[in-house]
């Protein structure tokens, strides 16, 4: 998240595309303050900055501490990570066009490639929502993956033309394979 894609951190590259398409953005930090490295690159006054105490738990961890910060304030939440710098903007306004013209209900929307690979951001429903913040801490461990538990949730994957919503850049040949098409 905090490497430098055109000399901006990943992170900016992230919330940038969301704030485009969303209100309000949660950013969860664990042990790196993020809230310095955004400053001065976003929208500050619609970014809340939160610090997950159990970020060793691993990403379920992360996701229930963002979401548990938003609960209550939209009916569903876009979710996404701060390390997918090139999600196109129509990614996000599919998902929406898609829930506001089927209705949303309960079900969460995925968005997956043409050869179906799933990736991000995830529409979450505002009861996909509550049952990932049920989930008891004792029984999240670092093993424990966030898409495990939506997918196990009623969700419906929802064809994009973006090819960017799974490449996110966790290893340094995920880096360097970025640069070499980012232009």
């Amino acid at each position: 998240m905090l490497l430098q894609l055109h000399g901006t951190a990943l992170i900016v590259w992230a919330v940038r595309t969301a704030l485009i398409n969303c209100p309000s953005v949660i950013v969860v930090q664990g042990p790196i303050d993020l809230e310095p490295i955004l400053s001065g690159h976003v929208e500050m006054e619609r970014v809340r900055v939160i610090t997950n105490p159990r970020f060793r738990d691993g990403q379920l961890g992360s996701l229930q501490a963002g979401l548990a910060a938003r609960r209550g304030e939209a009916a569903a939440v876009f979710v996404t990570l701060g390390d997918l710098p090139q999600v196109e903007h129509s990614t996000y306004r599919r998902l929406a066009g898609e829930a506001e013209d089927a209705g949303l209900g309960g079900t969460s929307l995925i968005p997956v490639t043409a050869d179906g690979t799933p990736g991000h951001p995830v529409l979450l429903s505002a009861a996909a929502v509550t049952a990932v913040c049920s989930v008891s801490a004792s029984a999240v461990t670092p093993q424990t993956r966030a898409h495990q538990i939506i997918r196990s949730l009623p969700h419906r994957f929802v064809p994009v033309a973006d090819r960017h919503i799974s490449v996110d850049i966790d290893t340094p040949s995920d880096f360097e394979r970025l640069k070499s098409t980012s232009g």
